[in-house]
């Protein structure tokens, strides 16, 4: 599983290091390699990061009838005190470091810690999502197959009508995520259900038909409604975390960095940023060096740093929201 969570790792820095728009990241221009790239990946990046934290939270849920204090107080230890000191920490980079890509004023500090801000939404949403799963497990309600078949399809809704949720902690990202955690979920605690070859060769062949039907769209080689591309979005992001769960393998480089996702995830955005200034700096701009010089540097620079913590109990908490050298 540390292979598959390494990948989405990749996958996601290599989106951040791009930029979701011409004018964020490495700014490259929408006909570029690196924006069909970007695009094409666009609906199973987040949905694989999701789907692993589903898939490991299966294995260790909370129990029935269970408290949830002692969960509630860990997820918060773990996502909203790293968020808050890194986020700041970002923020404060953003506003005094030449060259970083910010709209943001001094007086923006204390709304962002409150809304979605840069990549960090992301933990907003995920804290959410951990504590919804946590409760309906408490109250028994993803014990069967038939009850987390409710929830995923209620979840798909919510998917769906993302806009509908408050922008407010990233409660858009969670509703419209959700869907993605249910199904690495599922694929866990149903393994015998879910993961059948003739069943599995069919998601298979589904993936394929809804990876190439989204390609065709983004090529403009045809145009689908508004109402379909966001079924098409959750339906392929459905069927890439299925094959890529059920079909899971080994590369070492890749199980190596999925140990240390976490740790990259927060602190990617400073290498990333401080490897494009720095290259801008010597006038080193194409495009395809800047992208790898990042790439490396924003997956191996945070590593670097949470060994350099080492057993400091204090900084490992408020910076990785641990108390010990555990990457996890």
């Amino acid at each position: 599983m540390e292979t598959i969570r390494g990948l989405a790792l990749v996958l996601m820095v290599a989106g951040h290091v791009i930029g979701s728009t011409g004018e964020l990241g490495m700014r490259v221009a929408d006909d570029s390699a690196l924006r069909y790239f970007y695009e094409a990946l666009a609906d199973v990046r987040m949905p694989l990061f999701i789907a692993i934290s589903g898939f490991v939270y299966a294995m260790r849920p909370v129990q029935a009838g269970a408290p949830l204090g002692a969960f509630v107080q860990g997820k918060c230890r773990r996502i909203l005190l790293p968020l808050f000191t890194v986020g700041s920490l970002f923020f404060v980079a953003q506003m005094l470091a030449p060259g970083i890509n910010s709209d943001f004023a001094w007086s923006d500090f204390f709304e962002l810690q409150l809304f979605g801000y840069m990549h960090f939404w992301f933990l907003q949403a995920i804290f959410w999502i951990f504590v919804v799963a946590a409760v309906l497990d408490r109250a028994g309600r993803m014990a069967t197959p038939r009850q987390v078949a409710w929830v995923g399809l209620i979840a798909a809704g919510c998917s769906l009508n993302q806009t509908l949720f408050p922008e407010f902690m990233s409660l858009d990202g969670a509703a419209w995520l959700f869907v993605f955690f249910v199904a690495g979920l599922a694929i866990y605690r149903f393994a015998d259900l879910l993961v059948s070859q003739p069943g599995s060769r069919w998601v298979v062949l589904a993936f394929v038909l809804l990876f190439l039907l989204s390609q065709l769209e983004q090529l403009g080689w045809i145009d689908l409604l508004p109402s379909a591309d966001g079924v098409l979005a959750t339906a392929l992001g459905l069927s890439a975390v299925y094959v890529l769960i059920v079909y899971r393998f080994r590369v070492a480089l890749l199980a190596w960095l999925g140990q240390y996702a976490y740790e990259v995830y927060l602190f990617h955005v400073f290498g990333t940023a401080a490897t494009r200034i720095a290259l801008a700096k010597f006038g080193v701009r194409e495009a395809w060096i800047v992208f790898v010089a990042s790439m490396v540097i924003g997956l191996l620079w945070p590593i670097v740093l949470k060994k350099a913590v080492g057993g400091l109990r204090w900084l490992n908490l408020v910076l990785f929201g641990t108390g010990s050298r555990s990457a996890n």
